[in-house]
C-alpha cells in the first residue's frame, strides 16, 4: 500500500509548477523516505492518509479512457534524500514520458528490489482519469478510475496555505551556467522560510510536454498562475534538470536527470492490460 501512495505522491507533487518546487521537493523528500523505510510513525502516516484522500475523491468509480496512450519520448530521474542525521537513503528512480499533447501525461516507477516489477502511472486529463498500468514480468494489469483534478489542486492549495507565500519565495538567477546531458542550463537559486534550494533548467524547453517544465505542465491550473502571477511571468521557460534542495531542519533532497531521449516512441495499448475491476 505503500509502494502505491508513494507513486501518487510523486505523480501529483511534481505538478504543480516551479514556484512551489521548493515545497514540492521537501514533500517529495518525505515520500521517498517513507516509502524506502520499513516503519513510519502514525502521524506521518495519517497526514498522508488525509492528503491522498482529498486528492482522489473518485478513487475507485470507473472511468472511460483512451484505447491507448503514446508518447514521444522519456527523461530519467533519479531522487536521493539524506534525513536529519545523516543518513542517505538509496536512490529512487523513475521514468517521466514526454508527450506531444496536454491531455495526459504519465511516468514509471521501477522498484529496485523487484527490477521486472513496472508500474506506468497516466494522468488522463481529457478523461478526468488515473490509469495505473503494471508489468510484473509475466503478466500485465491496468486500473482505471475517475480523477477531479480540479480537487486534487484545490488540495494542493490547501496544503500549501501553510508553506511560503509568493512574497516570502525569492527566485534569483545566478549567472552560472553548465550543460547537462547535451543542454545548456542556467543556474537559479530558491529562497524560501522552509528553505533554500538550487535548480539548473535548461535554456530552451525539452522537446515534450513534461511535469519537470513550467510551463508546459498540463497540472499548473489558471488558479496556481494568478496566485503566483508575479512569479510565473520571470520564470524561465525551460525544463528542471537537476535541483537540490535543503530544508530547515537539516534534510536535504537531490534530482538529477540521468537520460534524455526526446526521439523514444512508447505505446501503452490498454487492451494488453486486463482491467482488474472487469476481471481477466
Amino acid at each position: 500500500m505503500r509502494n502505491f501512495k508513494f507513486i501518487f505522491s510523486l505523480f501529483f507533487l511534481f505538478s504543480i509548477g516551479f514556484t512551489s518546487q521548493g515545497q514540492v521537493l521537501k514533500k517529495l523528500k518525505k515520500a521517498v523516505e517513507e516509502s524506502v523505510n520499513k516503519s513510519t510513525n502514525e502521524k506521518s502516516e495519517e497526514e498522508t492518509n488525509k492528503m491522498l484522500e482529498g486528492m482522489m475523491g473518485a478513487l475507485g468509480e470507473p472511468a472511460e479512457v483512451e484505447d491507448s496512450y503514446a508518447f514521444s519520448g522519456f527523461m530519467i530521474l533519479e531522487i536521493t534524500s539524506t534525513n536529519n542525521r545523516g543518513k542517505t537513503e538509496d536512490p529512487v528512480r523513475m521514468k517521466a514520458f514526454l508527450s506531444g499533447s496536454p491531455d495526459f501525461s504519465g511516468m514509471e516507477i521501477q522498484d529496485t528490489n523487484q527490477e521486472s516489477m513496472k508500474t506506468v502511472l497516466i494522468m488522463d486529463i481529457k478523461n478526468q482519469a488515473t490509469v495505473l498500468l503494471m508489468d510484473d514480468g509475466e503478466s500485465k494489469s491496468s486500473m482505471a478510475f475517475g480523477t477531479d483534478f480540479d480537487k486534487i489542486q484545490e488540495q494542493v492549495d490547501l496544503n500549501s496555505t501553510d508553506e511560503s507565500t509568493a512574497d516570502q519565495v525569492k527566485i534569483t538567477k545566478t549567472g552560472n551556467s553548465k550543460t547537462i546531458l547535451g543542454y545548456l542550463c542556467e543556474e537559479y537559486q530558491v529562497q524560501q522560510p522552509e528553505g533554500e534550494g538550487t535548480y539548473w533548467v535548461s535554456k530552451e524547453p525539452i522537446e515534450g510536454f513534461s511535469l519537470f517544465a513550467p510551463g508546459s505542465s498540463p497540472m499548473v491550473s489558471n488558479k496556481t498562475m494568478e496566485r503566483y502571477q508575479e512569479l510565473f511571468s520571470s520564470m524561465p521557460k525551460g525544463s528542471i534538470l537537476e535541483m537540490t534542495y535543503h530544508d530547515k531542519d537539516g534534510s536535504s533532497a537531490v534530482m538529477k536527470t540521468i537520460d534524455i531521449q526526446t526521439s523514444s516512441p512508447n505505446l501503452f495499448k490498454l487492451q494488453e492490460y486486463p482491467n482488474v475491476f472487469q476481471g481477466k
